[in-house]
């Protein structure tokens, strides 16, 4: 309840600032696909089968649709949450990384890595795709798509080709 209150705060701020606004949302934790849908799982979460998901996490189109609704310009939406599943790898309907989502019109969704793959954790404090992100978002004249094709570029060359991040426009 804690996260989706965060996330009807944030929609409530990004509307409040108006139609010229880029409303930007980084989520870094578990991420989870099922039966292609992904949910995004609050840290908190008591979730071991894929029922607790689908009632305990966030879905993640649930969560663009909630931006698309909030009218900025242009929707950002960075899941670097395409790790391995942490839940009982046994239980039915859950796959590897996280799934394809279209981006509605207006949106960008970026992933750590590719659809259906797993991203690396990294050996510092931060993962290759947070530390080339933070580094790329603070290059100033840099249009959104130059940015992530940077970051695409520097986490490939740091995971020597085993993690490639996607983005959907």
């Amino acid at each position: 309840s804690q996260m989706k209150s965060a996330i009807a705060k944030f929609a409530q701020k990004v509307t409040d600032a108006g139609t010229d606004t880029i409303a930007l949302l980084y989520y870094a934790g578990h991420g989870v696909q099922i039966d292609g849908t992904n949910y995004l799982v609050p840290v908190d979460a008591n979730v071991n089968t894929a029922g607790d998901v689908v009632l305990g996490a966030v879905s993640a189109t649930d969560l663009l649709k909630t931006l698309e609704l909030a009218r900025a310009k242009v929707n950002v939406l960075v899941l670097d949450a395409c790790r391995n599943n942490p839940f009982k790898s046994n239980t039915r309907g859950f796959s590897r990384g996280l799934a394809r989502v279209e981006a509605p019109p207006g949106s960008i969704v970026a992933y750590a890595t590719a659809p259906g793959q797993v991203a690396a954790d990294g050996d510092g404090n931060n993962s290759p795709y947070a530390e080339a992100l933070s580094r790329n978002l603070a290059t100033p004249g840099l249009a959104l798509e130059s940015i992530f094709r940077q970051v695409r570029i520097e986490v490939s060359d740091k995971t020597e080709g085993a993690q490639v991040p996607w983005e959907e426009t």
